[in-house]
């Protein structure tokens, strides 16, 4: 999931190429559907279109954990899929300005998508799509160059941002 569509995910889908199908959700619509409120998530969808289950935040498939679930499931073992919190339910007022934000970055008007998502934090504070997406937009640094900077992201929390 990142707001600001393929180009920016497309570093971390890569390796997983051929493994299973990844979705770029810009939209947040799984996000929405799911009630995620962390990144990153996984969505099991087995090949007869039944909804296998979820990975709510932490799905990281750098991760060996992660990638021999992954492996595992790929392999049809009867596997069982861990749960995560999703019992989330988004505003329509912080979708709705979480979407428009993540189109004027795609617009290129990062200004007007740092405004609209300090506008939405506000509605949804334990909502970490949100203050992840705007980090990401005055930070890029931190997200897009090398591996994402998590001991950057725990000091932001630690300040209260």
């Amino acid at each position: 999931m990142d707001a600001q569509g393929p180009d920016a995910a497309r570093p971390y889908a890569e390796p997983t190429l051929g493994m299973f199908p990844t979705v770029i959700d810009a939209e947040n619509v799984l996000g929405d559907a799911f009630g995620f409120k962390a990144i990153p998530n996984g969505v099991l969808i087995g090949a007869d279109g039944r909804l296998d289950g979820t990975v709510a935040g932490g799905f990281e498939i750098r991760q060996d954990a992660t990638r021999e679930l992954v492996e595992r499931w790929l392999s049809a073992e009867d596997v069982a899929i861990p749960e995560g919190e999703s019992d989330h339910e988004w505003s329509a007022e912080a979708l709705g300005l979480f979407r428009d934000a993540g189109a004027a970055v795609r617009r290129g008007e990062r200004d007007q998508a740092v405004d609209l998502l300090k506008q939405a934090y506000p509605l949804e504070p334990d909502n970490f799509i949100i203050r992840k997406q705007l980090w990401a937009i005055e930070h890029p640094e931190k997200f897009y160059e090398g591996d994402v900077d998590y001991g950057w992201q725990r000091k932001q929390l630690e300040a209260g941002r």
